[in-house]
């Protein structure tokens, strides 16, 4: 631990692997250091997770328990159990700055609630638009569009955690959705808005970079950081370049590697944080750094920002970091999950080891040149579960909700619903499986068509949820069971074609007063609902004889069941799709160019697409 570290009060959490301090005799020549990102972080796990991506490399056991780490020094290799080529030249160390947020949280009277925190987030975008002179094609309703649909999210992930929680009761899966949002708005409020908080955070980086470089004076520096940990990063990076005298370490710094990074988000929404000073000190080598991150990752993305930004403020002096160090890939099944799985994919570690830290790996028969190793790759079976698999639970939850309504109406007023052609209907599996997916597919198509223009004003992706409801009403209609034509006020409809004209009024329905009121939330969607199930069941009940209905008790009971889920189900829709939309194909950095004066190209995800330098100067300039 460094003098200035102690006479600070720091308590620096750094540790070694199995065997301690490093050997004499063998000097280390690298040394990587891991960076933590958001949540609830234990000691020495980031380092715990990039010693074992390193172990892997050189196809050896990963094999170190969490407790070794924990012996008090800087800077520690393998012990000699593992061979001595390559890991007598390699080093470890961890920044933990975890620690400085969770005493925050803890407080739990210092940190603003999530949902409020986010919709200051809104109002001070929109303070900048206005700035910028209202442009991109924006009004004042978008931004309380945009209120309305975060505070329906945190609702929805609300309700979802609630489902989690049930699923660990019944001993399913264990997953606290809630406390994972609320870490990482905890962590990224602490790191944006407090700012003494801030800057015992990047002291505390300095500090561990201090000490490795003073235990290894003339090892190379590699960092590896994850999530707000690349935004900690960065901004220590900023500051050690600016100051009047470098700091030792600094020039030390060979390679830089960010796994699902927000710096991008940071930088839009917080530009006062990086500054718009140009650096005071150019490093012997630039550092290199690579960039990663998933589609399905809804914190990382493409840095562009970040480019046209050191462009500007003449920071590629320092930073090597051209559109082609920028990976974006599809490679999780799981969306969200994806912010986690970068720890475990070989590929991706395997990548950065080769072409910046320059080793070699055993399945490597010549050293490993940049121009040899490929970046990670889609992985096409992963990427399409990514997207169907959200909208296949979805569908789900409706088919779920739609056969609890119908075993309760037909088990109400099943002689009610026979004809001479089918004199006990709905009494086979195939009957009954045929009737619900139908019916489900209607509903889903509803759904959608309702929903989506109050999501997004993008006409394409509005058209195609009128023909996604257009088709599932056909297959309905096209399919339906022969039956006698019905007459309702004058009106006579053929089989299944009543169906498709309440689906239609639905749709008008739900999806104007969506987009003319959208605090209303899901209710204009629900209301016309609950008023067209309730006259569809009533009017069977009222054609039939009295000796064909049974107890309708049930009926109501199934029909609260049905409203529930399919109000979760539109609740779990609107989130998914504003996943896809907004975060996978990134168009809500598209956006927030947009109203703010930017030029970025449509194609946000495609990473080889730059950015206008200009967009970039600090609106607050400290």
């Amino acid at each position: 631990m460094t003098e200035q570290t102690q006479a600070a009060g720091i308590d620096v959490q750094v540790g070694s692997t199995v065997s301690g301090a490093v050997a004499e005799g063998q000097p280390v020549k690298k040394i990587i250091v891991a960076v933590h990102g958001v949540g609830d972080q234990y000691t020495f796990a980031t380092i715990q997770a990039v010693v074992n991506q390193f172990c892997s490399f050189y196809d050896q056991p990963a094999g170190v328990p969490l407790g070794n780490f924990h012996t008090g020094h800087p800077i520690f290799s393998l012990p000699d159990t593992y061979p001595r080529e390559p890991f007598a030249r390699l080093a470890f160390a961890e920044v933990y700055w975890a620690r400085i947020p969770r005493t925050v949280v803890d407080e739990k009277h210092t940190l603003e609630e999530s949902k409020k925190w986010a919709q200051t987030i809104v109002e001070r975008l929109r303070l900048r638009w206005r700035k910028k002179g209202r442009q991109g094609g924006c009004t004042d309703d978008d931004f309380g569009l945009l209120r309305e649909v975060l505070s329906e999210m945190v609702q929805t992930i609300a309700v979802v955690d609630r489902l989690c929680s049930l699923g660990e009761r019944a001993g399913l899966f264990t997953f606290d959705l809630r406390k994972l949002l609320d870490d990482y708005l905890g962590d990224v409020q602490i790191v944006t808005e407090f700012a003494t908080n801030r800057i015992d955070i990047l002291q505390r980086f300095q500090d561990i970079m201090q000490d490795a470089h003073t235990a290894c004076p003339g090892a190379e520096i590699y960092v590896v950081a994850h999530s707000e940990g690349t935004v900690v990063s960065l901004l220590a990076f900023l500051k050690a370049f600016r100051e009047p005298t470098l700091p030792d370490w600094a020039n030390s710094v060979k390679g830089f590697m960010t796994l699902g990074s927000p710096i991008d988000k940071h930088l839009v929404l917080w530009p006062e944080l990086f500054g718009d000073h140009e650096p005071v000190h150019a490093p012997g080598q630039r550092i290199q750094w690579r960039n990663y991150y998933d589609h399905g990752d809804p914190i990382g993305f493409a840095l562009d920002d970040v480019r046209a930004w050191m462009e500007l403020h003449k920071w590629e002096t320092v930073f090597e970091f051209p559109a082609e160090n920028d990976h974006g890939f599809s490679r999780y099944p799981f969306p969200g999950k994806a912010h986690v799985d970068y720890w475990t994919d070989n590929a991706v570690f395997g990548h950065f080891i080769s072409t910046v830290v320059g080793e070699r790996s055993c399945q490597q028969t010549a050293p490993a040149t940049r121009s040899a190793i490929n970046p990670p790759a889609d992985r096409p079976v992963k990427k399409w579960l990514s997207y169907t698999v959200p909208y296949v639970g979805v569908a789900a939850l409706m088919f779920v909700a739609v056969y609890i309504l119908f075993r309760a109406v037909v088990e109400a007023i099943g002689p009610a619903l026979a004809t001479p052609e089918d004199p006990r209907p709905f009494e086979t599996t195939a009957q009954v499986f045929s009737a619900v997916a139908r019916t489900s597919l209607v509903l889903m198509g509803v759904t959608v068509a309702a929903r989506l223009p109050r999501l997004s004003r993008n006409t394409w992706l509005r058209l195609a949820g009128v023909a996604m409801a257009a088709v599932a009403c056909a297959v309905y209609y096209l399919t339906a069971p022969d039956a006698e034509p019905v007459t309702i006020v004058g009106f006579t409809f053929p089989a299944g074609g009543t169906t498709v004209v309440l689906a239609a009024i639905i749709v008008i329905l739900a999806s104007t007063i969506g987009v003319l009121l959208p605090s209303w939330g899901v209710a204009p969607l629900i209301i016309p609902g609950i008023l067209i199930v309730a006259g569809k069941v009533g009017w069977h009940i009222v054609h039939a004889k009295a000796s064909d209905i049974g107890p309708l008790w049930p009926v109501f009971v199934a029909g609260a069941a049905f409203l529930y889920l399919w109000w979760l189900a539109a609740l779990l829709f609107d989130l998914v799709a504003i996943w896809h939309w907004y975060i996978v194909n990134g168009q809500v950095l598209v956006r927030m160019d947009e109203i703010l004066g930017g030029k970025r190209g449509k194609e946000r995800r495609t990473p080889k697409r730059g950015a206008s330098p200009a967009r970039y100067a600090p609106q607050v300039q400290h």
